[in-house]
């Protein structure tokens, strides 16, 4: 019985994780509408975007070097997501073999490793999203959902 509830923790552990990822920046934004110091940063980051959107506007080719630049860097984050995600076969090999020692070793860093990645990859898809909103709302884009 006490093996069920660490593979049901295993199992649980990666969706929450990720769950939380992408509820940080939701509960941020809810805080930082009731906090003036929060606020002001906020509308210093949109001054700061809609200011570099303008700039990728007016600079074609510079818009196409940050598009190519961020998708390159999301490649080689979800490339260290996959890495930790495949670490997770010779842990589970290890687990089945008795040896939970290394296997605990191995899922641990699986873990760090894929919330890590994860955690950066979904920085920078937010930032791509942000940017593109910016430049949709400056150029008179209809709004996306």
């Amino acid at each position: 019985m006490k093996e069920f509830g660490f593979w049901l923790g295993l199992a649980l552990s990666i969706p929450l994780s990720i769950l939380a990822n992408f509820a940080t920046p939701v509960a941020g934004r809810l805080i930082s509408k009731s906090s003036k110091s929060l606020r002001g940063r906020r509308q210093e980051k949109a001054i700061r975007y809609e200011t570099d959107a303008r700039w990728l506007i007016e600079n074609p080719p510079s818009l196409m070097a940050f598009i190519l630049h961020l998708t390159a860097r999301s490649f080689y984050s979800l490339s260290g997501l996959l890495a930790g995600v495949a670490l997770l076969i010779p842990s589970t090999l290890l687990a089945l073999q008795g040896d939970n020692s290394k296997a605990t070793w191995g899922y641990a860093i699986a873990l760090a490793g894929t919330l890590i990645s994860s955690s950066i990859l979904s920085r920078r898809i937010e930032r791509a999203a942000r940017m593109a909103e910016v430049i949709r709302k400056i150029q008179g884009g209809p709004d996306f959902e």
